[in-house]
């Protein structure tokens, strides 16, 4: 038999939390098939309010609409939210006495405080104050029961609630997967656990941080969805009627909690618990490959996946004749066009945008990047939205790592095994016959090194060598592969032969390109995986490859040919100037691509066996997919915020030393009980030690244990070493590398000078050492250079010196300082610096007076102050000698002393 209830309700305000209450109470009564009773209806009576007012009495369920809310929100690119805006939905009644100041007075704290535009909505059920105030402030009154309600919400990057009953703003917002700072009356009792981050008497200022924490601190943000966990949960529908049902079982009204689910119910749910993969799918372009092999890969592993792209429009169409496995890929698209946030995001787009992703975990998935520099604005973004950064390449990481990215890391690889599936198919067109064929795929960006490759081809071979170069690329606007291969025949009426494809192709067709060919060039500036370099090698080609770059996880001479390089600064529409690639020989790559075609096919065999073993075992989708998933384990375990890393700095100190000079600018980013500065003793210095100056080694040492010992007690996370090769031996440095490595320290070196390094520096013993430690700074594009000479490459970084911030003097000052040294009307040339042999000074003396030849009006200004006695003695006396010679006593001001920078 139906039962039929009447539910006494005080007269609510439309879009109140209590209505709302109601309405979603109602809702899920419906469900349950319990019919609600009108005036005058034989019916049972029943107050939600009573189990609220009187303790005794069991209360109501938390019951909440959530569910409809979403089926008015729209699609997931009509609810993706403006990157460039920090947006906080607070909820509350503006009419109760001073929430209207504390809402202003949290927004304008907030507006100050974060690193972005903030858009403050404040939701109220007072209709007289659901307006909009503008824009300009980032202000906005919303009601309750606006329309754009729902999208707003989707597009929140935190919430500010409050949890007295009936709970719906609090309800709503876990719901979501918003996080949420609660408003927790009861100053003199605990709050629940898993409301979110729960306050009692806060100010306007601590609420606007703590909103601040959980928008810019991932680790904080996670760890407050996680509690909030329980409460999301709680308010899925089928959840919901259960409660439903227990209560009314509790109040003498017997109900089933069985119900029909409502339409789209469980598509929504499995939407909320989704792998999401973000970015394009539907091309041969390798990060469409990429993101759609993994895609299917996590499904494979279990996973509930959907598929969602915002970069080609807002109504795109995927290509779906272009893909395999359609069948699957088209449920997750429309699994993906639900606008409810996921559990997690995998994006991989390019530009990369992150501030608008929304789910429970953010990750930049399969990322690749290739050049040692990487945009500040994309790290800083990076490290304020991400939980988590996957990269195909070891290489990649550390490119990330040097740009200061603190995100959690993991190297999960690429798949190629997919191309096991492929059956090749017919080509569109024959290619050249010829006896070899290399061939090149790429996009024929600059760093592809196209141009080299068509050079050492040219030098190579000739039109009447049986030979022939197959170029696949794709149209784009850094591809000038046609007009480079039209100067080469150009110049050379005998040049090879070269057949270019520009043509999509089926991976069929692709499958059959390889197989038609005898062996892959890539002659790359910088590669994050090279996907058709793995791809070759599945195919059995012999692969000849520039010997840097991510393949290097799975490229080395036993694999393939490595090809020979020199690091340059690199040439990209980045314009990062401080980024370098490298630049192959061209050399080199004319000489092995003469062999190739020579070599007995046992020599072949045996490199391209152990490569396609070395793919097969090591990058498999499946594989992507398990590291990909453990990865997400590894950051669930962290903490919510990292303890911070304790360091040992290994400089000259406070002395008159540019090294030290150096070390006291660049250590003002850390705290004091966070760095430990190791300096030698026996230093004239011109500062007083601070309490985390410790003095325990020696210049000229032969042995650093006082370094050692210390780094142990303080159980040191990284030690600095910045190192001059008249600090202390050779002997004495990989003695301390050795302990610190068993130690677990992890050691950085910076090299203030590559130039004079001893003989015994290139000794095996001390490069393997070198190559052990986390990364080797040089300041120069010669020192890098230098190093590669060596053997070192892999962890050694470009870390230019700094032009540190001095206040600028005012006009006035600086014509006082011109006249107090009597420089008026004169064109002033300076120097700074120690005054020490090797810095040139002498040299600038002696070119004064062609100079002042040319402009009559010349002064040397010589700001360089004496190192030591024993050191700048002589120099100084040379100096004084040379401008006495040269009669230029009026015309060089030189001045000794140690003077402060400012």
């Amino acid at each position: 038999m139906q039962k039929t209830l009447r539910l006494h309700w005080p007269t609510t305000e439309p879009g109140s939390e209590a209505s709302r209450y109601a309405e979603a109470l109602e809702t899920r009564l419906r469900e349950l098939g319990v019919a609600l009773a009108g005036d005058g209806a034989d019916c049972l009576e029943l107050s939600p309010l009573d189990g609220v007012r009187d303790p005794a009495k069991r209360p109501p369920p938390r019951v909440s609409n959530a569910d409809v809310l979403m089926d008015a929100a729209g699609g997931a690119l009509a609810c993706r939210p403006d990157p460039r805006l920090i947006t906080v939905v607070a909820f509350g009644d503006t009419h109760a006495d001073g929430a209207s100041r504390l809402v202003g007075e949290v927004h304008a704290e907030l507006t100050r405080l974060a690193p972005y535009p903030v858009r403050f909505v404040v939701v109220t059920s007072a209709k007289a104050t659901a307006k909009v105030t503008g824009a300009d402030d980032g202000l906005t009154y919303r009601a309750a029961n606006d329309p754009d309600l729902p999208r707003l919400l989707l597009a929140a990057d935190a919430a500010l609630v409050s949890a007295d009953w009936p709970s719906q703003d609090l309800l709503l917002a876990a719901s979501l997967g918003i996080p949420a700072v609660v408003r927790w009356a009861e100053a003199s009792q605990p709050a629940p656990a898993g409301l979110g981050l729960a306050v009692s008497g806060a100010t306007a200022q601590q609420l606007a941080g703590l909103l601040l924490l959980l928008i810019i601190e991932p680790g904080i943000r996670r760890r407050v969805l996680d509690a909030q966990e329980a409460l999301r949960q709680s308010q899925r529908p089928q959840e919901q009627r259960r409660q439903v049902a227990e209560w009314l079982t509790a109040q003498g009204v017997p109900v089933s909690p069985a119900a029909a689910a409502a339409p789209g119910e469980a598509v929504r749910h499995a939407a909320a618990e989704a792998f999401r993969v973000e970015g394009v799918f539907d091309s041969s372009y390798s990060l469409a490959i990429v993101n759609r092999r993994l895609a299917l890969a996590l499904q494979d592993e279990g996973e509930t996946v959907s598929l969602y792209s915002y970069e080609q429009g807002e109504h795109p169409q995927p290509a779906w004749h272009a893909v395999e496995a359609s069948d699957r890929l088209q449920a997750m698209w429309a699994l993906g066009q639900l606008p409810c946030h996921p559990a997690v995001s995998l994006r991989n787009a390019w530009p990369p945008v992150v501030r608008d992703m929304r789910a429970r975990r953010r990750v930049l998935a399969s990322y690749a990047w290739e050049e040692t520099s990487f945009p500040r604005a994309f790290a800083e973004e990076f490290n304020l939205t991400l939980d988590l950064i996957t990269v195909v390449s070891t290489q990649t990481a550390q490119f990330l790592r040097d740009a200061g990215v603190h995100t959690p890391l993991a190297v999960v690889g690429n798949g190629v095994d997919h191309l096991l599936d492929v059956q090749p198919e017919p080509v569109p067109r024959p290619l050249a016959p010829a006896r070899f064929r290399f061939l090149h795929v790429s996009s024929c960006f600059p760093r592809k090194g196209v141009d080299v490759l068509l050079k050492a081809y040219g030098e190579a071979f000739s039109a009447s060598d049986d030979v022939a170069l197959v170029i696949k690329t794709f149209p784009n606007p850094h591809n000038d592969v046609k007009a480079q291969l039209e100067r080469c025949r150009h110049g050379n009426p005998r040049y090879p032969r070269v057949e270019l494809i520009e043509d999509d192709w089926t991976p069929g067709q692709i499958a059959a390109l390889y197989q038609s060919c005898h062996a892959l060039v890539a002659p790359s500036r910088g590669e994050g995986f090279g996907l058709p370099i793995a791809e070759a090698m599945l195919y059995g080609l012999p692969v000849i490859v520039t010997g840097w770059g991510g393949h290097m996880d799975f490229c080395s001479d036993d694999t393939c040919w490595l090809l020979d390089y020199a690091p340059q600064l690199a040439q990209t529409h980045l314009s990062q100037t401080d980024s370098l690639w490298a630049e192959p020989s061209v050399a080199h790559l004319t000489a092995l691509m003469k062999t190739l075609p020579s070599l007995p096919a046992s020599a072949l065999a045996a490199k391209t066996a152990r490569a396609r073993q070395s793919v097969l075992a090591r990058y498999t989708w499946r594989q992507v997919a398990a590291r990909t998933r453990a990865a997400l384990r590894a950051v669930d375990a962290r903490p919510g915020l990292m303890p911070a890393l304790r360091v040992g700095w290994m400089t000259t100190w406070g002395s008159r030393c540019g090294i030290a000079a150096y070390s006291q600018h660049l250590v003002g980013a850390f705290s004091a009980d966070e760095l430990h500065i190791f300096a030698p003793w026996g230093e004239e210095t011109e500062l007083v030690d601070l309490p985390n100056v410790h003095r325990n080694w020696a210049l000229e040492a032969a042995t650093l244990d006082r370094v050692i010992a210390d780094a142990r007690k303080f159980a040191l996370d990284a030690l600095i070493v910045q190192f001059h090769w008249g600090f202390f031996g050779l002997g004495a440095l990989l003695t301390l590398m050795r302990e610190m490595r068993a130690a677990g320290i992890r050691v950085v070196i910076d090299f203030h000078n590559t130039r004079s390094a001893p003989a015994a520096a290139a000794e095996q013993e001390v490069v393997r050492a070198l190559a052990g430690a986390e990364r080797l700074l040089v300041h120069t594009l010669d020192d890098m250079q230098r190093l590669k000479a060596l053997g070192l490459s892999a962890n050694v970084a470009l870390f230019p010196l700094a032009v540190y911030p001095i206040a600028q003097p005012t006009p006035a000052t600086v014509e006082a300082e011109r006249q107090r040294l009597g420089l008026q009307g004169r064109e002033v040339v300076g120097s700074y610096g120690f005054l020490l042999p090797h810095k040139g000074l002498l040299q600038l003396v002696e070119a004064m007076p062609a100079l002042l030849a040319q402009r009559p009006d010349a002064h040397l200004l010589m700001v360089n102050a004496l190192y030591s006695p024993e050191r700048s003695g002589a120099e100084h006396r040379r100096l004084l000698d040379r401008i006495t010679e040269l009669g230029l006593g009026d015309r060089v001001t030189l001045i000794t002393d140690f003077l402060p920078e400012e």
